[in-house]
């Protein structure tokens, strides 16, 4: 078992863990985990490993490896010289979202299970201890840091009761939403809190017109307001990954059209 630290310099936001690991267009879909030069042995990793990806010292999600170490065609660097000459491959079916404070893994770790050092502070990817006994006792700590409503889901779309379902059934779920997202846009990353509010929307990636459905945390993403206002541009809403390429599109287009008169950045004078 193993705790693999996430860089912000990696992952600048929230947002951005969870599009890695919930998107299906992601990297790591595509190419697995990619491992830093001198970070794991060659048996480092073992096939059906239990992993814990922590970011901000909370473990937002956990999963269990499909490989060993394997070599990495490129291999990729980045701007900074870092290079990436390796890689595992995770077990997609056994991901799960977690919000498991690494302090609280570590206090019970050291009760438990016999861990002997420190983990919350510092880099690396501390390997703990692996027993059956210790590794069931992270999956359940992991299980219960987060609402049982992800497992059994809420009722939605009543319309003679939109008014109590809404905030009866349903606050619960969009918090955990948020919380899970970190109060930032699935598609840009906006992420603004004003007077201590957060200005972001829980969007249905299924759509409510149908009737009474069974809604799951998986089933929502947080959006700005203008990414949901986008989302909902059309009859049939847009899908995170179309308006993506939506506001790609509109972005490369600014500079030329700057440069043409027919664009004003906002708070420039002229």
């Amino acid at each position: 078992m193993r705790l693999i630290k996430l860089s912000k310099k990696e992952f600048p936001s929230l947002g951005e863990v969870n599009r890695f690991f919930e998107d299906p267009e992601s990297a790591l879909r595509k190419r697995g985990f990619l491992i830093p030069k001198g970070w794991i042995s060659e048996n480092g990793i073992e096939p059906g490993e239990l992993l814990l990806f922590s970011y901000g010292a909370v473990v937002r999600y956990v999963a269990r490896a499909a490989s060993s170490r394997q070599d990495y065609e490129g291999p990729e660097r980045t701007p900074e010289g870092k290079e990436y000459p390796h890689r595992f491959i995770l077990k997609l079916d056994s991901l799960k979202a977690a919000a498991l404070d690494v302090k609280k893994l570590e206090r019970k770790l050291q009760e438990n299970a016999g861990l002997h050092k420190r983990i919350a502070k510092g880099q690396g990817w501390p390997i703990l201890p692996g027993d059956d006994a210790a590794v069931a006792m992270v999956e359940q700590l992991a299980r219960e840091s987060l609402p049982l409503v992800d497992d059994e889901g809420v009722e939605e779309g009543l319309k003679e009761d939109r008014t109590v379902a809404f905030r009866r059934r349903n606050e619960t779920v969009i918090k955990q939403r948020r919380d899970k997202d970190g109060n930032a846009c699935q598609v840009c990353g906006f992420c603004l809190a004003v007077e201590g509010r957060y200005i972001i929307d829980c969007h249905h990636l299924f759509s409510l017109k149908g009737g009474v459905r069974v809604t799951h945390v998986a089933d929502l993403a947080c959006l700005c307001p203008t990414c949901h206002r986008i989302a909902h541009a059309r009859r049939q809403p847009f899908t995170l990954s179309e308006i993506r390429t939506l506001r790609a599109t509109v972005a490369a287009a600014k500079p030329a059209a700057a440069s043409a008169g027919l664009h004003r950045p906002i708070g420039v004078e002229q």
